[in-house]
């Protein structure tokens, strides 16, 4: 901007001072006008601003200024107070929100990590928190978390064997027949760093059989038979010299003749047995029954020739042992006795043999009932014969062994010599009794024993 006044021309470089006008005056005179030229700046105002809002905008005139038009001018023609013009620059910088990735591995699944208000674990293992106003600048910052749970890892050792001196070491731990099973941990054992964890689980096979050799004592052959066998599933049998064969259901029979055979057995799970065995055709029993009279009046009777078991003689109520191989038979009658018994192949054998009496005639009574009523009141021994005889003793004995009563040198036939049911004056309780009585006849003793019945 220049003003001349006169000759003298005003501008920036000479903004003030006088001009004169010469004879400008209304008299005539000369003009002096001073002048005072002021130069005022364009205003311009700078509008910059950080926000973390992304929908922050300003608007300047016309012009909107925001994420996608962050930064210009814009200038206000005499927008100044001056009237001069007013330039606005803008500058806008939208700050980016932090972000931090927080991934961490770990082997603990009871491990828990808090992010502002948000608890990640094992059930919520991932996510994104934001934190208000927590970053430099103080926008939000936000924190996606993964966090990675790795197992242990675990393996199994599960073994059968039929070999008791098996052995697994798992850990520096020693896994054997005593110690069967159990876990073992190895402590970052796992390529992930975790523990390793093993667990021995160890089957010893118990393979056991139950055999044994029948004799077919009517056959006169043996036969070889497995009962059982302790392990499930079927056996391989295999006998030397006879053949192989599968079993699947006990028991199991094979004929044998004489000899001995190697036998292998072999289960399902592998597992083997080797036995020897030796089988023995029944041979014939040189069994023989004797007797011997007794000078008491009995007669032994003696089963010889052998080892028996389950030795039975009949009739036994006039023995004085039903299953011993040496009796003493004191029948009142001529009796014929049977004994069986067995031999060492489990074969029954029957033997006879019989006692011959006198022919006396002797009654004794199995039953009587001292009631008072003149009828059957004593127990007595009744000589049917007549011969000379005394009843050298008659004793009574209770289930228990107790005497109840003993007489001795008394005439046969007589009830008032007899027992009357009473035990020292007192009636005994009806039941059975025991009785043994010795009888001599014409100088001969011959003994009877059994049991009576007191009814009342």
């Amino acid at each position: 901007f220049n003003y001349t006044v006169g000759n003298t021309t005003f501008n920036k470089i000479n903004p003030s001072g006088q001009g004169k006008l010469p004879n400008a005056a209304i008299n005539g005179c000369d003009s002096i006008v001073n002048v005072n030229l002021v130069y005022a700046d364009y205003a311009l105002n700078e509008v910059r601003k950080s926000t973390c809002n992304n929908d922050y905008e300003i608007v300047v005139g016309p012009l909107t200024f925001n994420k996608s038009n962050p930064s210009g001018s814009y200038t206000f023609v005499g927008g100044s107070t001056y009237g001069c013009d007013s330039i606005v620059n803008v500058s806008l910088t939208f700050l980016a929100t932090p972000v931090y990735n927080y991934t961490y591995q770990t082997c603990d699944q009871n491990f828990t990590l808090k992010v502002g208000n948000t608890i990640f674990n094992n059930v919520n293992p991932t996510g994104q928190v934001v934190l208000p106003l927590s970053s430099v600048d103080g926008c939000d910052s936000i924190v996606n978390v993964n966090l990675k749970y790795v197992n242990f890892t675990k393996f199994d050792i599960i073994e059968s064997t039929c070999d008791v001196a098996y052995q697994v070491i798992a850990g520096g731990k020693l896994f054997d027949k005593l110690n069967p099973r159990g876990q073992v941990t190895l402590p970052n054992g796992s390529s992930t760093g975790c523990d390793s964890i093993i667990d021995v689980d160890l089957t010893f096979y118990q393979f056991g059989i139950v055999d044994t050799i029948i004799y077919d004592c009517s056959l006169n052959q043996s036969s070889y038979q497995i009962l059982s066998v302790t392990l499930p599933g079927s056996v391989n049998v295999d006998i030397d010299g006879i053949g192989s064969v599968t079993v699947q259901k006990f028991p199991f029979e094979q004929i044998l003749p004489s000899g001995s055979y190697q036998v292998m057995f072999t289960s399902d799970q592998g597992c083997e047995i080797d036995l020897l065995i030796d089988v023995n055709q029944p041979t014939p029993i040189q069994a023989t029954v004797s007797s011997l009279d007794l000078p008491a009046g009995g007669v032994q009777l003696t089963l010889s020739g052998g080892n028996f078991a389950d030795i039975l003689w009949t009739p036994a109520n006039t023995l004085s042992c039903g299953t011993c191989a040496v009796t003493v038979a004191n029948p009142v009658f001529t009796t014929k006795y049977s004994v069986t018994f067995s031999d060492e192949y489990g074969c029954i054998h029957e033997r006879n043999i019989t006692v011959e009496r006198d022919e006396i005639k002797v009654e004794i009574p199995n039953i009587f009932s001292p009631n008072g009523d003149q009828k059957n009141d004593y127990f007595y021994i009744q000589l049917l014969s007549t011969l000379d005889a005394t009843v050298k003793s008659m004793r009574i004995y209770d289930r228990w062994g107790n005497l109840m009563f003993n007489a001795q040198n008394k005439a046969p036939n007589m009830p008032s010599d007899g027992w009357d049911g009473a035990y020292n004056g007192y009636a005994v309780t009806p039941g059975v009794y025991v009785y043994s009585i010795s009888l001599e006849v014409e100088g001969k003793t011959y003994s009877y024993s059994g049991d009576v019945t007191i009814v009342k």
